[in-house]
């Protein structure tokens, strides 16, 4: 015998394995691992009779099979072996590709179902937290009600409100939607948060691009440079506060830059992260409410475009640690509170850099009390750090994304307000931030970035989500998407709620 028994057993062994195979998948079972592990022996069997058949075929000598025994294999009687054992072969390679097939067919009738499972049960979760009502209507603790306006919380203690939010960065269509007979109206981008910001005792924002129409051409992405009658609705909406500390802020050159400063100026609203000089950096911005004094610095780590003119243009950068120590330390002595705006990190990127992270803890040491982060252009965590020297607590978002944009993304879209009440202590005369909440915030636009508004998510809607204009561009928006931002970002305790810091 030429051995053809010993091959033969072994397809046949194969073909069994392949009949299992079919079995188990016409069975119906969703058992990948057991079809992987069959088709795994079917090929491993195959493999070897084709080695063997083909060491044959092309020395013709004698070769050790399974034991001891050794056989001569004539020249004319490979020809015969070779013959026989590709068409079984071929039969064993068609039913393994059929049986692949099948496999990737279950395979994908598995996932389909765990995805449907898997939104099943996401859709549930939504359900549920719809029939809690946080994203209705804002929620208070016992504690925190008789604050959320900056009320006395007690007969020992005054309060302060302090908001801030994310980057106002107008782009073309948001300043060609505003567009009118006379120039531009930006206030009913804003009117419904309008309310809310107003009613802090101080709200702070990053303008995100120069406001030097009085000297050079309204543009856009990527050289913005913006009417001034956004400016003119910031103030409309509550803003006291601007900052100007980010990478867009030499868009036009040292000439818009100054521009951009010379109006805030002529409206006597203090900015914060864009100087002059360094007698300006060095000037700390104090604004008092209620008694108490709140200093605000700008930190950016990042500028598109260099300092042309380093004696008439300055910023603080994040990489010198020194001098942001020594501002905070400077300004801890002016201020019962101090505000940090950072400009940090990688755009799109919703997971905290290490070093972004390390610079947040350093300075609530060396003495900032709120953090507000911007520039990635979507919401990151919101956490309370803990100063080491004496245990108080900072407050700090490391950013919160968009606030009025034209941006193209679903991340993109969603925003909130930060408000930190600050409570003063009339024994001990220390004021500390005791109390937060978290309104979330939808850019909502439709069609070609038209009919855009901002809304607080007790005014928005899943009917509203799936209308959203980011579908132009090859995304979607729902409630789903933008409830999971939310919990994933922001501590229950304070979404859409007055929550207290804990001590």
């Amino acid at each position: 015998m030429k051995r053809l028994d010993d091959i033969r057993r072994l397809l046949i062994r194969a073909g069994e394995r392949l009949g299992d195979i079919r079995r188990l998948l016409f069975g119906g079972e969703e058992r990948l691992d057991d079809i992987k592990s069959l088709l795994i022996g079917a090929e491993s069997i195959l493999v070897i009779a084709v080695v063997v058949l083909g060491y044959r075929a092309i020395y013709g000598e004698p070769m050790k099979w399974l034991g001891d025994e050794y056989q001569e294999i004539s020249e004319d009687a490979v020809e015969d072996v070779v013959r026989s054992s590709v068409k079984s072969t071929e039969y064993v390679i068609d039913a393994a590709e059929a049986a692949g097939a099948e496999a990737r067919k279950v395979t994908t009738e598995y996932q389909t179902a765990q995805r449907q499972a898997a939104l099943a049960a996401e859709a549930e979760r939504i359900g549920s937290l719809y029939d809690t009502g946080w994203w209705s209507s804002a929620d208070f603790d016992e504690a925190g009600e008789t604050l959320y306006n900056g009320g006395a919380a007690s007969p020992d203690e005054t309060s302060i409100t302090i908001l801030g939010t994310g980057d106002n960065l107008v782009h073309t269509r948001i300043y060609e939607n505003a567009r009118t007979d006379s120039g531009y109206d930006f206030t009913p981008y804003y009117e419904y948060l309008k309310e809310f910001i107003s009613s802090a005792d101080i709200a702070t924002v990053n303008q995100e691009s120069p406001i030097a129409t009085s000297i050079l051409p309204v543009s856009g992405y990527p050289e913005f440079n913006t009417p001034e009658d956004a400016g003119y609705a910031l103030l409309d909406t509550g803003f006291d506060v601007i900052n100007e500390g980010n990478n867009h802020i030499m868009d036009q050159g040292t000439e818009g830059a100054l521009a951009t400063l010379d109006f805030w100026d002529s409206l006597g609203v203090p900015y914060v992260g864009f100087y002059r000089n360094e007698a300006d950096r060095d000037t700390i911005r104090v604004v008092e409410r209620k008694g108490i004094k709140v200093a605000f610095l700008g930190i950016v780590e990042m500028l598109n475009y260099p300092l042309y003119d380093s004696n008439t243009c300055k910023v603080i950068w994040t990489k010198d640690e020194d001098r942001i120590r020594d501002l905070l330390t400077k300004a801890s002595s002016m201020a019962d509170v101090v505000v940090v705006h950072v400009h940090w990190g990688e755009e799109n990127e919703s997971e905290v850099e290490d070093h972004v992270r390390e610079l947040a803890q350093k300075m609530v040491n060396w003495g900032a009390d709120i953090i507000y982060g911007n520039h990635p252009h979507l919401l990151r965590d919101i956490e309370i750090l803990t100063r080491e020297s004496d245990g108080k607590k900072c407050p700090v978002a490391y950013s919160l994304g968009n606030f009025l944009n034209g941006q193209t993304n679903p991340w993109q879209m969603v925003t909130g307000l930060m408000t930190v009440t600050c409570v003063r202590n009339q024994v001990t005369g220390e004021v500390d931030p005791q109390f937060m909440s978290f309104l979330p915030v939808i850019m909502h636009y439709t069609g070609n970035r038209s009919n855009g508004k901002l809304y607080p998510i007790c005014l928005y809607s899943s009917d509203m989500a799936a209308s959203h204009g980011v579908a132009n561009y090859g995304s979607s928006l729902s409630m789903s998407y933008i409830m999971n931002i939310l919990t994933d970002k922001v501590p229950e305790e304070y979404r859409n709620r007055v929550g207290r810091i804990p001590n």
